[in-house]
């Protein structure tokens, strides 16, 4: 009984994984593109905050 339980669930959790791999690969393109726009708002605010530091001019400087 205990097999033919674990089996069950082990075709069940394949089929949900098939499931989400065909879902991940539907949104592959809008993940991809939500993912460069939170990278591209990431790097601006990372630069308005090196552009706002008021150490900016101590960082580039060389002694």
């Amino acid at each position: 009984m205990y097999d033919r339980n674990n089996n069950r669930n082990t075709i069940l959790l394949a089929f949900i994984l098939l499931l989400l791999a065909g879902v991940a690969l539907l949104e592959s393109s809008a993940l991809v593109v939500l993912i460069l726009l939170g990278l591209l708002f990431m790097v601006r605010q990372f630069d308005n905050n090196q552009l706002q530091s008021p150490y900016r001019s101590d960082v580039y400087e060389e002694e």
